[in-house]
């Protein structure tokens, strides 16, 4: 499928802005993905690109640290389908009470001022009442 390296800026919990660069390769499952910044370098390795780049964030909370990135995005969440087909490469920009669509999928390591970062547990909250917002 795709090797991808993207620049992308942390933000530090005093608003400060570090470059960053992850690379990922989604030809096959388990898959890697490397966050460089600074002197340091996070890998993680998952089922898909999505949740080892939510175990690097993982990381970078404990650092006080936020990727801004779609896949940081408070709004933003890979639906099954994307994370078992896509390799977890695309999510979805959501809306509450809204369905997503085609046109939501958004690449989790680019940024538009959409972009909301939160650390995992806050996303994924978002993710439970979206579902929720649908019934």
């Amino acid at each position: 499928m795709n090797k991808g390296e993207y620049n992308i800026q942390l933000i530090s919990s005093s608003g400060e802005l570090i470059h960053a660069v992850v690379e990922y390769d989604d030809d096959e499952a388990p898959y890697c993905v490397t966050l460089r910044f600074e002197d340091q370098k996070i890998q993680e390795t998952a089922e898909n690109v999505f949740t080892a780049f939510t175990g690097i964030r993982r990381i970078l909370e404990r650092l006080e640290l936020r990727p801004v990135c779609f896949g940081a995005s408070r709004n933003v969440y890979p639906s099954a389908m994307a994370l078992s087909m896509g390799a977890g490469v695309k999510a979805y920009r959501l809306t509450m009470g809204t369905p997503a669509m085609r046109s939501d999928l958004v690449h989790i390591f680019k940024n538009d001022p959409s972009v909301n970062p939160v650390y995992p547990p806050e996303q994924a909250e978002f993710y439970s009442k979206w579902i929720n917002s649908l019934q």
